[in-house]
């Protein structure tokens, strides 16, 4: 299920042909990480849109998902870190019986007293921009 929304993610940032030379998605032990090799030329000047377009394509993924969220969604999922971002993807088997302030904060109102299911599968999802290396002729 996590394979699909990081493949809509992937396959969003390749469409983007002139700019990315290629997007390569990767599973670790500590979740995904989505690599997009940039042109050099258009790494600086295109780097707000190009993440823009990522965080897009996974709150685009997630929303089209029947059992895939982006935890803290209705708040603010993404950490930006140096070479792109991060964010977390959970799984919610039972909408009926979720905490919903787990998914959409990204936390739980009622620690200790809250009877409703919590995030219990989650992954990491990291997207990162990278320089293209320019190919052997």
């Amino acid at each position: 299920k996590f394979s699909e929304v990081v493949e809509s993610v992937r396959a969003s940032l390749e469409r983007r042909a002139g700019i990315v030379a290629c997007a390569e998605a990767k599973q670790g032990a500590r979740g995904w990480t989505i690599t997009a090799y940039v042109q050099p030329k258009a790494l600086k000047p295109c780097r707000d849109q190009l993440l823009a377009l990522a965080q897009q394509a996974l709150r685009d993924a997630t929303n089209s998902s029947n059992s895939i969220y982006l935890l803290g969604y209705g708040a603010t999922p993404f950490t930006l870190m140096p070479l792109g971002f991060g964010a977390a993807l959970a799984d919610m088997p039972d909408k009926s019986a979720a905490c919903w302030a787990s998914f959409s904060k990204g936390f739980c109102d009622k620690p200790g007293a809250c009877c409703r299911q919590h995030p219990s599968c989650q992954v990491g999802v990291n997207v990162m921009l990278k320089p293209a290396r320019a190919r052997a002729r």
